[in-house]
Formats: C-alpha cells, structure tokens, sequence
C-alpha cells in the first residue's frame, strides 16, 4: 500500500509534470495516515493545467477531503475535463472553488456532467472565469436543487 504521497510523486512522474513541493510536504509519509484537514487549498499555490493532474489523482485517494480551492491556478477548459472524470465518484467533495480561471462553455459542460454523476457537491464558484451567464445560471440551478 502506497502513501498519499507517493501516489501523487508517481503520478507526476506519469504525467511529466514536476510535483508542487508544497503540496508534497503536506502530505503524509505513512501508508495508514490520512491528510490531516477537509480542505485542500491551492490559492495563491499555482499549480498549472498540467500540475493539477496528479492533485487530482491524489485527491480521489483522499475521502476525507470536502472542500478544495484552486482559486487562480491558470486552469482551462481541458484541466475541468480531467477534474470531472477523477471526480465523479468522490464521497465527499462539498465544494469546488474554480473562481478566477481561464475556464469557459467546454468546463461548463464538463461541470453540468460531474454534477450529474456526483450528487455530493454543492457549490462551485465560478467568479471570474469566462463561464457564460446561462450555463452559470445552469449550473447554480443544479446546485440549487441540492440545497
């Protein structure tokens, strides 16, 4: 059995992407340690399209996980894709902040799908992204219903 941080350095290796030292330090060493908090925040800790891959890949390993920010991290629409398809099985996921990404239709269409497979979320912000007003509004509808 692997730790949390090894998953995440042999999945950087996989996808060719230098692994984010902060988000490695954080992670615990032992096989049986959960990460120690229900929130995983990337502001102000650009991770890239590319380098949040293995974030994400590591974060489907963590059930514990509720809340997870990646405010500002220089994602588009192809890092959304990769977010809908790791996370669409994650037990616990509450909320996803996206606000201030260079996200647009092709991520509001991948997050209309998440929403439909994974009944757990219930807000993702979108403030500052180039989402259009009518896919926002369809977005916040699905979430509304799950209030």
């Amino acid at each position: 059995m692997s730790s949390l941080r090894e998953k995440y350095l042999a999945s950087c290796k996989t996808e060719i992407v230098t692994p984010n030292s902060v988000f490695q330090k954080m992670l615990p060493d032992d096989p049986d340690t959960e990460f120690p908090s229900d929130t995983l925040d990337f502001t102000r800790n650009y991770v890239g399209d590319r380098g949040v891959v293995p974030v994400l890949q590591t974060l489907a390993h963590m059930p514990n996980i509720c809340i997870l920010k990646l405010k500002d991290n220089g994602l588009r629409n192809n890092a959304i894709h990769q977010l809908e398809k790791i996370l669409k099985d994650h037990p616990s996921l509450i909320e996803i902040d996206l606000s201030h990404n260079f996200i647009s239709t092709g991520a509001a269409n991948s997050l209309l799908r998440l929403l439909d497979e994974n009944q757990v979320i219930r807000k993702i912000d979108l403030e500052g992204t180039k989402i259009e007003p009518e896919l926002r509004l369809k977005i916040g509808e699905k979430l509304k219903q799950r209030a």
